[in-house]
C-alpha cells in the first residue's frame, strides 16, 4: 500500500511538470526579426534614362532572433518597381521590409545620338543639268546608344533639297544631324541639245534665235507668246523676252515656237525643233 501511494505521487508530480512546460511553450513569443538581407545578383543594375526599374529578380531575405530566416516579397521600393527614370546618374533602390531598410545602387545613362542612316531606296537619282534635287521619299534614322533607330525630320542636307544643278557628274548628297554625316550619289546628265534651224516661219526678219541652250526672239515687238511642245508657257509684253529650255524635259523631240505682235497688229511665228539626248 505504501509502495503504491509513492507511485501515485510520482505520477502527479511528472504530470504537473509536463503540464506547466507546456503552457511555457504556448505562451512563448513569436520570433523577431533582426536584419534583412537583400540578394542583387542577377537584377539589371544599368539603365537608360526613361527605361524602367527591373527588380524581378530581387531576393530579400528576413532574418529572426531564433536563428531561423525566410525569403521576402511583399518588401517595398524607392523608386518603385517598374518606375521610369527622369534623370541620369547613380541611383541608390532603397529596398525596406518590417523596420529595416538595406538599399544599392544603379547607374542610369543619358540617351544620346551615336550616329545616322539613311535609306535611299524610294528617292530619284538621275537627274539633268538645271534639274533641282528631289529628296521625297528619304529617310534619316538617328541611332541611339540606348540600341534605338528613331526617324527624324529636322536633319540638313548639302546640297540643300531643291537646289538646282549646275554641271554633270556624279554629285554627293551629305546628309546631316546633330554633328553626325551620311552620304550618298546621285548622278546629273548634261542635256545635249540638237537644234535644227527654223521649220516654221512668217516673218520679216527671222526673229527667233537659238544658241547655247537660249531661245531669243528679236526685240522691238509688242508681246511674245512662247509655246513649248505646243503648249503656251509665257507671255511678255514690251520686253526682249529670251526662254531658257524647260529643266524638266526629258529626253525627246520637242518644239519651241514664239509668236510676236507688232505695233500695227501684224503677228509673225517662228519655231525650231531640238533634240534632248541623254
Amino acid at each position: 500500500m505504501k509502495n503504491s501511494l509513492i507511485g501515485f505521487l510520482c505520477c502527479l508530480i511528472l504530470f504537473n511538470a509536463l503540464s506547466c512546460s507546456s503552457e511555457a511553450s504556448s505562451d512563448s513569443p513569436p520570433p523577431v526579426i533582426t536584419k534583412i538581407v537583400i540578394d542583387t545578383n542577377g537584377v539589371k543594375n544599368s539603365y537608360f534614362q526613361s527605361e524602367r526599374l527591373d527588380l524581378n529578380n530581387l531576393k530579400v531575405t528576413a532574418f529572426f532572433n531564433d536563428n531561423s530566416s525566410r525569403i521576402v516579397t511583399d518588401y517595398t521600393t524607392i523608386p518603385e518597381n517598374n518606375s521610369s527614370f527622369d534623370s541620369t546618374g547613380e541611383i541608390d533602390v532603397a529596398v525596406s521590409y518590417a523596420d529595416f531598410t538595406e538599399s544599392f545602387k544603379i547607374n542610369v545613362e543619358p540617351v544620346s545620338v551615336t550616329g545616322i542612316s539613311i535609306d535611299t531606296e524610294n528617292i530619284k537619282k538621275n537627274y539633268h543639268i538645271s534639274e533641282p534635287l528631289d529628296l521625297t521619299g528619304l529617310i534619316v534614322l538617328k541611332n541611339c546608344n540606348d540600341g534605338n533607330s528613331v526617324e527624324i525630320s529636322d536633319y540638313s542636307t548639302s546640297p540643300s533639297n531643291r537646289s538646282n544643278f549646275d554641271s554633270a557628274g556624279d554629285k554627293t548628297i551629305t546628309v546631316s544631324y546633330a554633328g553626325f554625316n551620311d552620304e550618298f550619289t546621285v548622278h546629273v546628265t548634261k542635256s545635249v541639245i540638237s537644234a535644227t534651224s527654223p521649220v516654221y516661219s512668217q516673218s520679216d526678219d527671222n526673229f527667233l534665235n537659238y544658241s547655247n541652250v537660249t531661245f531669243t526672239a528679236s526685240g522691238g515687238y509688242v508681246t511674245y507668246t512662247w509655246f513649248l511642245d505646243e503648249k503656251m508657257e509665257s507671255v511678255h509684253s514690251q520686253t526682249y523676252s529670251p526662254l531658257t529650255v524647260n529643266p524638266d524635259l526629258r529626253p525627246g523631240h520637242h518644239i519651241v515656237m514664239a509668236v510676236v505682235r507688232n505695233e500695227k497688229g501684224e503677228v509673225f511665228s517662228a519655231s525650231y525643233e531640238f533634240t534632248v539626248k541623254d
